[in-house]
């Protein structure tokens, strides 16, 4: 809930990011930095919270169990996140090589699913 407050443009932070933008580039740039960097405190603190209570809980075992859960979507994440490109580069592949309508209606589809997809890893 606040990455999506951080990060929704109806709320202040990212209003105030289009504010900087009056006074040039680097100010956006800097206040998108700083805003990026607070949007993950409450998953870093999370995470910390849960690696020491792991480790109270089991010790270093329990530290190594949290992370092996963590570690556990990394391939969905990672499947997810790649399956956009690929698709998205298929259909530019068929269209500079001017095969039949047909491919292109295809890849045209694959491409909107790995919209989708990516849309859907990145929360």
């Amino acid at each position: 809930i606040f990455t999506e407050y951080v990060t929704s443009y109806e709320d202040p932070p990212t209003q105030g990011i289009a504010e900087a933008g009056k006074f040039g580039h680097a100010p956006v740039v800097i206040t998108g930095l700083g805003v990026g960097m607070l949007s993950v405190i409450v998953p870093t603190l999370a995470i910390g919270i849960t690696v020491i209570a792991c480790n109270e809980i089991s010790g270093l075992y329990g530290i190594a169990v949290s992370a092996v859960g963590m570690l556990s979507t990394l391939g969905i994440t990672l499947a997810t996140d790649a399956y956009g490109p690929v698709a998205d580069n298929a259909g530019g592949i068929a269209e500079l090589a001017d095969l039949p309508d047909s491919v292109r209606d295809k890849t045209d589809k694959l491409d909107s699913l790995g919209n989708t997809t990516a849309a859907t890893g990145k929360g």
